[in-house]
C-alpha cells in the first residue's frame, strides 16, 4: 500500500479575489480576508460590512458555489469568537485514506494522548483526528447509503484491534456489516455479536450484569489506594432504527439509556449508528446521554439538525466526508480512514 502523503496548506491571493469578486457581482457586503487550499477542501475567512446579513450570503450559496466550481455545496459558519463567516467548499473529490496506512503514520508522527485513543480520520486541514473513546463517553453516529457510516464503524472495530484491552459487542439487525466477525479466530475481541431485537436486549442485558458487577468491585476498594483495572468494552450497535422500531415496550431504549447513563465509569462505551436520524429514531432521552456526535452526508437539513444540532452534514460529500463534534473537536470537519471487513480481517 502506497505511503501517507502529508497535507500542507496553500494560501491563495486568487482565490481570495475569486471570492471578493463574487461578493462585489452580487453587491454582498462582506469581504474575503484569507483564502487557504487543502488536500480536498478551500476554507475562507469572511468579514461583513456594515448593513450585511449573513443570510446575504447563504442565501445564494448555490450561486457562490457553482461559481467556485466547488464538488459539494458550500457550508457557511459563523465564528463569533473571531467575527467572521468560514466558508467551506470542496475543490476535488476525496481520495480513500486507507486505515492500516495512516494508522501507521499517526502511530509514528503524534503522540496517542488519552485512554482509549482511536485514529478515525484526517481533518480538513491535514491534522489526525484522534479520539479517545473514553472521553465522549458515548457516540452517535448517522449517514445514509454511500456516505461512509459503516465504513467508519469497521475503522473503529479496525481500532479495537490494534489494543489489547478493549472487548467488543456488536449488533447488527441486517446481519451484514458485522457477521463477517462471528468467527473463532475473534472470540477473543468480539465478546457477542447480536443479529436481531431478541439477542440484543439480551446482550444488553449482559452488560447491565457487567456493569453493576464492576460498581460492586468498585464500592469495595473505596478505601484502597489502588483503582481496580477494567478492560475496555466497546459497544456497537448498527441500525439503531431498526431496533427503535420494533421496541413497542420501550424496552430497549430504556436499557441503552440506563447503560449510558452508568456505564462510562466502568469502562465500558456505547456508539449507536443509523441511516435514518430522525426524531422518532434520536429521543430527546437518547441525545442528552450521547454527547458525542460524528455526522456523515444525510439527506436533509432536518437530518443534520437532528445528529448534529445544526445544519451542514446535508452539504458533505459522502464516502467519508464527515463533520465530528465531542469534547475535543468542535464541528471538525474531517475525512475518515477507509477499512472494510476483509481488510480489518486480513490485517487482524
Amino acid at each position: 500500500m502506497a505511503e501517507y502523503n502529508t497535507c500542507s496548506p496553500i494560501y491563495s491571493k486568487e482565490l481570495v479575489t475569486l471570492l471578493n469578486d463574487i461578493f462585489i457581482g452580487f453587491k454582498i457586503k462582506a469581504e474575503c480576508l484569507k483564502g487557504v487550499k487543502y488536500r480536498h477542501f478551500m476554507l475562507f475567512d469572511v468579514a461583513l460590512k456594515p448593513g450585511c446579513r449573513i443570510n446575504d450570503i447563504t442565501g445564494l450559496s448555490d450561486e457562490i458555489g457553482l461559481i467556485m466550481r466547488s464538488v459539494t455545496p458550500i457550508i457557511v459558519t459563523p465564528v463569533p469568537e473571531e467575527g467572521i463567516l468560514r466558508i467551506q467548499a470542496t475543490h476535488c473529490k476525496a481520495e480513500p485514506l486507507h486505515f492500516e496506512t495512516y494508522y501507521d503514520y499517526v502511530n509514528k508522527n503524534h503522540e496517542l494522548r488519552g485512554k482509549l485513543p482511536f485514529v478515525i480520520g484526517e481533518a480538513f486541514n491535514g491534522d489526525p483526528i484522534i479520539m479517545d473513546m473514553a472521553l465522549n463517553p458515548h457516540l452517535l453516529v448517522a449517514g445514509s447509503t454511500g456516505s461512509g457510516k459503516s465504513v467508519f464503524l469497521h475503522t473503529l472495530i479496525a481500532n479495537a484491534f490494534k489494543r489489547d484491552d478493549v472487548e467488543l459487542y456488536l449488533s447488527d439487525t441486517k446481519k451484514v456489516e458485522f457477521s463477517i466477525y462471528d468467527k473463532e479466530m475473534f472470540s477473543g475481541k468480539i465478546m457477542y455479536s447480536a443479529y436481531d431485537y431478541k439477542t440484543t436486549l439480551i446482550m444488553l442485558g449482559y452488560l447491565h450484569e457487567e456493569m453493576e458487577r464492576r460498581y460492586c468491585i468498585l464500592s469495595t476498594h473505596n478505601d484502597s489506594m489502588r483503582t481496580p483495572y477494567f478492560s475496555n468494552i466497546l459497544v456497537i450497535i448498527d441500525e439503531v432504527s431498526d431496533l427503535i422500531l420494533f421496541d413497542k415496550s420501550r424496552a430497549f431504549e430504556a436499557s441503552i439509556v440506563k447503560l449510558a447513563q452508568k456505564a462510562r465509569a466502568v469502562g465500558i462505551h456505547v456508539v449507536l449508528a443509523t441511516q435514518r436520524p430522525s426524531v422518532d429514531i434520536l429521543t430527546g432521552i437518547i441525545k442528552v446521554n450521547f454527547p458525542a456526535r460524528v455526522a456523515f452526508k444525510v439527506s436533509s437539513k432536518v437530518d443534520s439538525r437532528v445528529i448534529l444540532d445544526a445544519s451542514g452534514a446535508e452539504s458533505l460529500a459522502g464516502k467519508g466526508d464527515g463533520i465530528i463534534n465531542n469534547a475535543a473537536f468542535n464541528f471538525i470537519r474531517f475525512q475518515s480512514t477507509f477499512t472494510n471487513q476483509h481488510e480489518v480481517m486480513k490485517n487482524f
